[in-house]
């Protein structure tokens, strides 16, 4: 559990005129419709720089569009109309049990309307994977509140008919995470779901290597594939858990070339 706003109300003492932290709109919403509808006008196109060698149209790896890619796309269109957005990390709490979740609102300046969009969280210790989470519901919050076709890279390897149930099957044969490269200011440049292209990335390492900054996040990053690597070996098969023996060899050997 990580730290973030404790949201335990009491529906019955929210005054009026009071926004529940819950509420996913304001009580009005004309302004900033019309506000979102315009900047989306605006909007630059939307890159695809995030890249899954697992699911293919034929011979090229699927693309999607990372959270940077989203964000460069609507920045201006956002600026230029008086929107902004805003994530936080909150923590949901019924009778005993917690929860982190991410909630994500775009609100008009001016008027102060607002949207949100709240999706729960895996509760878990393990900061860098925490921080994957926060990545990844940032990127589908902004999505779904911009009403953009999400990339499906699930179905982007499927044959026409095989969706539903069949096609979560298929998924879940196949362990998958993101793979972060960090710029020497510590900050994430590029993301990957896929090893074999962040290893092409990251190289050569000599570009890097002269910031500590780099090397701990990109160690961090590394160290947490290696142990995810090794708790995912019990939920797979054989043929899968001895691809993440190799990927764990790899991830070592990369930790050990960052460490000279």
């Amino acid at each position: 559990m990580i730290g973030g706003s404790m949201m335990e109300y009491d529906n019955n003492v929210i005054q009026y005129g009071m926004t529940s932290p819950f509420d996913t709109e304001s009580p009005e919403t004309k302004t900033i419709d019309g506000a979102l509808s315009k900047a989306k006008t605006e909007f630059s196109p939307l890159e695809k720089s995030g890249i899954n060698s697992y699911f293919k149209r034929g011979k090229e790896p699927h693309r999607f569009s990372t959270l940077q890619d989203i964000n460069q796309s609507i920045s201006k269109a956002f600026h230029q109309n008086g929107l902004i957005t805003r994530h936080q990390i909150i923590v949901l709490k019924k009778g005993d049990e917690c929860q982190n979740a991410l909630k994500t609102t775009i609100k008009h300046i001016e008027s102060g309307e607002f949207i949100s969009s709240i999706i729960g969280m895996e509760n878990t210790d393990n900061p860098q994977a925490t921080g994957s989470q926060i990545t990844y519901y940032r990127r589908y919050n902004l999505l779904s509140l911009l009403d953009i076709e999400p990339d499906d890279e699930d179905d982007a390897n499927l044959p026409s008919g095989r969706k539903g149930t069949e096609a979560q099957n298929i998924q879940n044969k196949k362990p998958s995470r993101t793979y972060e490269v960090f710029d020497v200011a510590g900050e994430v440049c590029k993301t990957f779901t896929d090893w074999g292209s962040f290893h092409k990335a990251i190289q050569p390492i000599d570009k890097y290597s002269h910031s500590d900054v780099w090397k701990t996040k990109q160690l961090q990053m590394l160290q947490d594939v290696s142990k995810w690597s090794q708790r995912e070996k019990s939920k797979v098969d054989d043929k899968t858990a001895k691809n993440l023996d190799k990927l764990n060899d790899a991830v070592k050997k990369l930790i050990t070339e960052i460490e000279k």
